[in-house]
């Protein structure tokens, strides 16, 4: 996803495909480990329907924040033109999930 284009209204799919795309093997491998270890924690809460809801909400809320950043000159340096790929971003949000729904559970 390169913001620049988004904000223009071109490549706007580019929103949902980014979330799936990895720069290298050491990327997918990581954010595999983390759905493994956090993801099923968000699937319990829910559902199978519910979960790929969630990570697509996630994605974009992440890739609109990210857009945000740049706007308000949150991030350095600002460029429009930098792409951007993965779920890293989302991750937060499942980590914050299951923080909220899952601080007392017992191993």
């Amino acid at each position: 996803m390169v913001p620049r284009q988004v904000v223009r209204g071109e490549r706007l799919y580019t929103l949902v495909t980014s979330m799936f795309m990895h720069a290298d093997w050491r990327h997918l491998l990581g954010n595999m480990l983390f759905l493994y270890i956090f993801g099923d924690n968000v699937e319990d809460v829910f559902g199978h329907g519910g979960y790929l809801a969630f990570y697509i909400t996630c994605g974009l809320a992440a890739a609109f924040t990210h857009m945000l950043s740049l706007y308000l000159g949150l991030t350095y340096p600002a460029d429009f033109d930098v792409g951007v790929l993965g779920a890293s971003e989302l991750f937060q949000e499942f980590w914050a999930l299951t923080l909220c729904f899952f601080q007392r559970r017992k191993s």
